[in-house]
């Protein structure tokens, strides 16, 4: 059974914490009564489970809808304009990037080159870490389980930052958050071991870079949807976000996107992926994941309890 950290209630209007919407108790009373009544598990509640951890250990933490500018005015063009974008549904992300064990353990392989049970599984196409999203899904016994979209990421690992980087965007800042090259001494790090962001996430900046859902289209940004943008339906590489070991502080920003054009194979990987998951991806020592959840009855009982809210 997954473990479940219940929400605090918060008496008047829905408070502020750490830029989220804390639900009224009329809310959670709504959503304990469906519980009891059979109609929802515990642990799927986004109003009943600050967080909740799988059969193998993965941890997900709540992040509530909201509103956040996405991209930036400086570095990279392709992370340009900063544009509104909102998030309209609830979803899960993990704590932390799935580690080696925990792949090991869905999967039954370990396809890291640099090994370490606590450390990110890496040299994963991206077809990979989608089917072991799927692996989780079926071992849990419910849909939902999948990469974040490029939206979803950004808004939870900024966590209400506004800037390109943590807190006065300073090297010293940076370090205390992320496995970089100038800290990392040539390899990724256990997870869980730098600060974690307002939202309690872990290494989103540093350590491996984590594969996103979408497709890359190095202009989106010029035309994005402003609600649950999900990238271009077309495009001829996968993209990734956030940063990692061997890169330059430049790269371990919320906002820089990673693309490969077409398969590249990293020659210090043991292994390359099965020709099927090679399209449009590539795989590397530093090119990692984290889980995203959603489920669209969980969605349907929040609308039914809004006016409780």
């Amino acid at each position: 059974m997954p473990c479940i950290q219940p929400a605090q209630p918060h008496p008047g209007p829905p408070a502020q914490h750490d830029g989220r919407a804390m639900p009224r108790p009329a809310a959670l009373a709504a959503a304990a009564a469906l519980v009891l009544a059979g109609a929802l598990a515990p642990w799927a509640s986004p109003l009943m489970a600050e967080s909740f951890t799988t059969r193998d250990g993965i941890e997900l933490v709540r992040v509530e809808p909201g509103t956040f500018v996405m991209g930036s005015g400086r570095g990279h063009g392709n992370a340009r304009p900063p544009h509104k974008v909102t998030i309209t549904r609830t979803f899960w992300i993990g704590k932390t990037e799935v580690t080696q064990a925990q792949y090991e353990a869905v999967t039954g392989r370990n396809p890291s080159a640099i090994v370490g049970p606590d450390d990110p599984v890496e040299c994963v196409s991206w077809h990979e870490a989608s089917r072991f999203a799927q692996l989780v899904a079926d071992r849990e016994g419910r849909s939902g389980f999948r990469l974040p979209t490029e939206a979803e990421w950004e808004y939870a690992a900024r966590a209400g930052e506004l800037g390109d980087r943590p807190g006065d965007q300073s090297p010293r800042t940076l370090g205390e958050h992320a496995w970089y090259k100038a800290n990392s001494k040539g390899r990724h790090r256990p997870v869980a071991k730098k600060l974690p962001n307002a939202w309690g996430i872990h290494d989103t900046l540093g350590n491996v870079w984590e594969w996103v859902a979408d497709i890359y289209g190095a202009d989106y940004y010029r035309k994005s949807p402003p609600e649950d943008p999900k990238g271009p339906e077309r495009g001829s590489s996968r993209l990734f976000r956030g940063g990692a070991w061997p890169w330059e502080d430049r790269s371990a920003t919320f906002v820089r996107r990673g693309n490969y054009s077409f398969t590249h194979y990293a020659g210090k990987c043991p292994a390359a992926p099965a020709p099927e998951d090679q399209v449009d991806s590539m795989w590397d020592t530093d090119l990692g994941f984290r889980l995203a959840f959603s489920e669209k009855g969980v969605q349907q009982i929040m609308k039914s309890i809004s006016g409780s809210r």
